[in-house]
C-alpha cells in the first residue's frame, strides 16, 4: 500500500521473514487484503516464499487467498496466477450465485464456470478460488435475498439454496459469520456485524432473522434451519469427498429460471454424481449427460428422488422447487473403449501471440478426459507443464510476457480416467514485447467500455499495450 514501498527488495524481504514467523507459530492459512492495490513483483515472490516455507516445515495443507475485489476472471485470475499466490477470493461466484438464489438465469452460472480457465497454470486452478456469499464489505447473503423473496419461508429456501450451490459446487466455501443462525443486516459495511451474544444494539435487536424471530439474546444455537441446513452440507462433502474436490462438468444450463445441474467426480474411484440445483418455486423435470449409462444414480442429499441413466448415459431427473438434489451412481465410470482423440490445438488467433493468448484443445466426444498443456520454444528439448484442464471447453491461457520470442510449439495431452492417452500439437510465434512478467497498461476512464469491470484498473488485462516490434513501443488499439 501507499504508506509501504513494497517495490524495495529489503521491504520484501522484511515482510516474508514476518509472516514465516506466522507459519512457524502454526496459523492455517492467510485470508490477504487488498491484494490488487499491491505492486504485482511483490506478490510474486511473497507468495512462493511462504508457501516454500510452509512446506518445508511440514505444513502441506497451509493456503493463502488474496481479495481481488473485482468480478472479471481476467482480474482475480492475474493474481493467482502471475501474481503467484495460491488462490483468491471469487467475487463473481458471490454476485452470480446471489443472482441465481434471487430467481435469475440458469445461464448465468454457465457463463460464470466458462470463465474458469482463466485461473489454470501449473499448481493451481478454479478448485481453488474461495468461494462465500456475503462478507464484511458487502454485507450479507440474506440482505441481498430479502427483498426478492415473498415472505419468511421462500427466504428461508432462497438462503438455503444458495449455500447448497456453494458448498456443492467447485472452489473452497466460506460462510460469514452469523450467516448460520440467519443473520440478514441492512447490507454494507456497517451494518453487518452483529453480535453473537445478547446485543445492547437496537438496530441488531430488531433484524429480520431467517428462519427465526429478531431479538436481544445469545445466537449460537445448533438447532436452527440455516445451522442444520450448512452441518448437512458439510457432512455430505465429508461422506462424499468428490463433492468437495472432484472433477466438476457441467450438464444442463435452463435459458431463464430454473435447473442447473453438473456431475462431480471422484477422482480415485472414477464415481460420478450428479448435482441439480433449481431456482423456480416449482418441481422441473430434466434431461441431462451423464458418464455412466445403464447405472442407478440414488438420492444421498434433497428430497428428489433418484433415477436410472439409458444406455446413452442421459438421465431423467426431477428437481424439486427452490432445492438442491444430488444423486450418486451405484457403479463407476466404464473405462473408454479408445484413445481420445484430439483434433485441433490452437493458440491464440491465428497471428504471433501477445499478452495474454488463449490456448485450446478439441476433443472428439466419448469419455472424460483431463487435457494437460505443455509449451515450449521450438526446437528445444524441455517441455514445460502450462496446466491441466479438466472439464470442456478444454482450454488455458499463456502469459506471453514469461516466454521467450520467437516460434514455439504447443502440445495438448488427453488422458481418460482410467490412462488412455491421445494428443496433437500446434506450432505458433510469440511476438517480442514486455518480457519477465511486466505488463504495459494504460488506466483511464475508457476501460470500463474496453472489458474492464471499472475505470481507472492498472491491472485490467483488456487494456494491455503491447510491442509487437520489440522496439519499445507498446500500443493499444481501441474501436467504438
Amino acid at each position: 500500500l501507499d504508506d509501504l514501498f513494497t517495490e524495495n527488495p529489503k521491504v520484501v524481504d522484511g515482510m516474508i521473514e514476518i509472516y514465516k514467523s506466522w507459519v512457524d507459530f502454526g496459523i492455517d492459512g492467510f485470508r490477504i487484503d487488498t491484494v490488487k492495490h499491491v505492486d504485482l513483483p511483490f506478490w510474486q515472490r511473497f507468495g512462493p516464499a511462504i508457501m516454500e516455507h510452509a512446506k518445508a516445515k511440514g505444513r502441506d495443507d497451509f493456503f493463502m487467498f488474496g481479495e481481488v475485489y473485482d468480478t472479471s476472471p481476467g482480474t482475480m485470475s492475474l493474481y493467482s496466477t502471475s501474481g503467484r499466490l495460491p488462490g483468491t477470493l471469487d467475487f463473481g461466484f458471490q454476485s452470480t450465485a446471489v443472482d441465481y438464489a434471487m430467481g435469475n438465469s440458469a445461464k448465468q452460472l454457465q457463463e460464470l464456470y466458462a470463465g474458469d480457465n482463466a485461473y489454470l497454470d501449473a499448481d493451481s486452478n478454479a478448485y481453488s478460488l474461495t468461494t462465500f456469499l456475503g462478507n464484511h464489505d458487502m454485507g450479507r447473503i440474506g440482505s441481498f435475498l430479502v427483498g426478492a423473496s415473498d415472505d419468511d419461508v421462500d427466504l428461508l429456501k432462497r438462503d438455503r439454496l444458495a449455500m447448497s450451490l456453494m458448498y456443492l459446487s467447485r472452489g473452497q466455501p466460506v460462510t460469514y459469520y452469523g450467516d448460520e443462525q440467519g443473520f440478514v443486516g441492512w447490507g454494507g459495511d456497517k451494518d453487518s456485524r452483529q453480535d453473537m451474544f445478547t446485543t445492547r444494539v437496537e438496530q441488531y435487536a430488531e433484524d429480520a432473522i431467517i428462519g427465526g424471530t429478531p431479538g436481544a439474546r445469545d445466537y449460537y444455537g445448533t438447532d436452527v434451519p440455516v445451522y442444520q441446513h450448512i452441518a448437512a452440507l458439510t457432512k455430505l462433502r465429508a461422506d462424499h469427498p468428490a463433492l468437495a474436490n472432484g472433477i466438476q462438468i457441467e450438464r444442463f444450463a435452463a435459458d431463464g429460471e430454473g435447473v442447473y445441474a453438473f456431475s462431480r467426480i471422484d477422482r480415485e474411484s472414477n464415481v460420478e454424481y450428479l448435482v441439480a440445483v433449481n431456482n423456480a418455486k416449482d418441481p422441473q423435470a430434466v434431461r441431462v449427460a451423464t458418464a455412466t449409462p445403464g447405472a442407478a444414480f440414488a438420492s444421498v442429499f434433497g428430497s428428489g428422488e433418484g433415477a436410472t441413466s439409458g444406455t446413452d448415459g442421459s438421465l431423467e431427473v426431477t428437481v424439486p422447487g427452490q432445492e438442491a438434489l444430488v444423486l450418486k451412481a451405484g457403479a463407476a465410470i466404464p473405462a473408454a473403449l479408445h484413445p481420445p482423440t484430439v483434433t485441433a490445438v490452437k493458440a491464440g488467433n491465428g497471428g504471433p501471440l501477445t499478452g495474454q493468448a488463449k490456448l485450446t484443445a478439441d476433443v472428439a466426444p466419448g469419455a472424460p478426459v483431463e487435457v494437460t498443456f505443455a509449451g515450449r520454444p521450438k526446437g528445444t528439448g524441455e517441455w514445460t507443464v502450462l496446466g491441466t484442464d479438466d472439464n470442456p471447453a478444454y482450454g488455458r491461457y499463456l502469459d506471453t510476457s514469461a516466454v521467450v520470442p520467437g516460434d514455439y510449439e504447443v502440445v495438448a495431452v488427453a488422458r481418460t480416467l482410467d490412462g488412455k492417452v491421445g494428443y496433437a500439437s500446434a506450432s505458433t510465434t510469440v511476438a517480442a514485447g514486455a518480457e519477465g512478467g511486466t505488463q504495459v497498461t494504460a488506466p483511464g476512464s475508457y476501460q470500463a467500455k474496453a472489458g474492464c469491470s471499472g475505470d481507472w484498473q492498472p491491472d485490467c488485462t483488456a487494456t494491455t499495450l503491447t510491442d509487437p516490434d520489440g522496439d519499445g513501443t507498446y500500443t493499444l488499439e481501441l474501436t467504438g
